[in-house]
């Protein structure tokens, strides 16, 4: 039985992504004396393990129930299925505004439903919008639009809405002047912040080490005790923030399954990580191996 397996998808487009984001992790198991083994959720069955961590699984919104099943079969799986199941649709963004979370404003658009994008933008104010599923990762049917492009977003939206519920969010300047903040917690600390590359824009993912303001950490901390299915510390959490054009401080992502965590942009995140790991495989159940 190995000590951890590291979950990823079976898919193998992205081999140097998932290198970036595991292969920092190598070093510091082996230090602690950890065995590790990547294991697919869509592929062959998991071997035996003490604690599954979900690392990679970046295909699990096109298959969001099979994989919500699929982790509520695991026994020892952080984050848990209950918060998967809560995370996995970006419906829990209006849960967290309703317990006061300072939310990036949200028209939501139902599965089966249709809207009319022009209006919308000229009703709001806003110069441009993102319109993007629900259920969604990794920019997937995801597509920045202003008035010349709105034919171009509601030809996206009826794609979406085909299939699932729809989000429509104002694009706020700051993501391409300022970008967005990602900042990571490993068990309930605060670990590192990154400034975000605007993915839309440049069609990249990734960012690069930066400070975290006092705002921000306090509004972080605020996001995640508002997590209604974290009765214990988060192995890990990823909280992404942005200034509004008001130049206050909202939530816009709380990413709890499969964020990156930069840690190729972060000294020291991946033994902070792994100690996290460690310490609940200290205090886990006994079992055999």
């Amino acid at each position: 039985m190995v000590d951890v397996a590291l979950v990823t998808d079976a898919r193998r487009p992205f081999v140097a992504e998932v290198e970036r984001e595991l292969g920092p992790l190598r070093a510091p198991f082996a230090e602690r004396g950890l065995s590790v083994a990547l294991v697919d959720w869509d592929g062959a069955p998991a071997p035996p393990a003490r604690l599954a961590v979900l690392r990679t699984t970046w295909n699990y919104h096109l298959r969001r129930d099979a994989f919500v099943r699929w982790c509520r079969q695991v026994p020892r799986l952080l984050n848990d299925a209950a918060t998967v199941e809560w995370n996995s649709h970006k419906g829990y963004l209006r849960g967290l505004a309703a317990a006061g979370v300072p939310v990036i404003d949200t028209h939501w658009v139902p599965r089966g439903s249709t809207l009319a994008l022009g209006p919308l933008l000229e009703a709001r104010g806003w110069a441009a919008a993102v319109v993007k599923p629900a259920e969604s990762g990794g920019a997937f049917r995801t597509m920045r639009f202003e008035p010349r492009t709105v034919a171009a977003a509601e030809a996206l939206l009826a794609t979406i809405v085909a299939d699932c519920d729809a989000m429509v969010q104002p694009y706020l300047p700051a993501v391409d002047l300022e970008g967005e903040r990602s900042l990571v917690f490993f068990d309930g600390a605060f670990s590192h912040a990154v400034r975000r590359v605007p993915p839309l824009a440049t069609g990249q993912q990734g960012g690069f080490a930066t400070a975290a303001a006092d705002d921000e950490l306090a509004l972080a901390h605020q996001v995640l005790a508002a997590v209604p299915t974290s009765r214990e510390p988060l192995l890990y959490a990823r909280v992404d923030v942005l200034r509004d054009q008001h130049q206050q401080l909202k939530l816009m992502e709380l990413e709890l399954i499969e964020p990156s965590f930069f840690l190729d942009s972060a000294p020291g995140g991946a033994e902070r990580f792994v100690a996290a790991v460690a310490r609940r495989l200290e205090a886990a159940p006994s079992v055999g191996r």
